[in-house]
């Protein structure tokens, strides 16, 4: 499985490595915008969209909700675990696909963002992993 995390957030940043880290994966990607720009290019919404292709909402607060949607009715929904501006993001999110009697609920996994200041830009670290989610997690609607 490949992360969304995995996409290129501007033309001419430079992919480094994907790799499978305990169950999940991780990527390094440097970019040639300073951890601000970063931080708000995975916080806002509009941006956030933009850069993985789906509709996205996101809280970026510890408890806030994220929301995404893919084409052909794809959901994740998620909880806001860690925030800390701009350096670290980390959510817990889940798979929902179907509706009513079809739903079906995916494995929980947990995605981590790592901004790190880089010369002229930022090296951006994301890790999706197995995790887990507790009751008020699940009632993210």
């Amino acid at each position: 499985m490949q992360p969304w995390g995995c996409t290129k957030a501007y033309h001419d940043s430079q992919p480094i490595g994907c790799q499978l880290v305990s169950e999940g994966i991780e990527r390094n990607v440097r970019l040639p915008a300073p951890p601000k720009r970063v931080w708000e290019a995975l916080t806002e919404e509009d941006q956030l969209s933009a850069w993985i292709g789906w509709d996205a909402e996101i809280d970026a607060h510890p408890g806030g909700a994220v929301r995404f949607g893919a084409a052909g009715g794809t959901r994740m929904r998620g909880i806001v675990s860690v925030a800390e501006p701009p350096h670290r993001l980390s959510f817990r999110w889940r798979e929902l696909s179907g509706a009513g009697p079809s739903l079906r609920i995916g494995e929980p996994r947990t995605v981590e963002f790592v901004l790190e200041h880089d010369g002229d830009g930022t090296l951006l670290t994301v890790t999706e992993s197995a995790g887990l989610l507790g009751p008020e997690e699940a009632r993210v609607s």
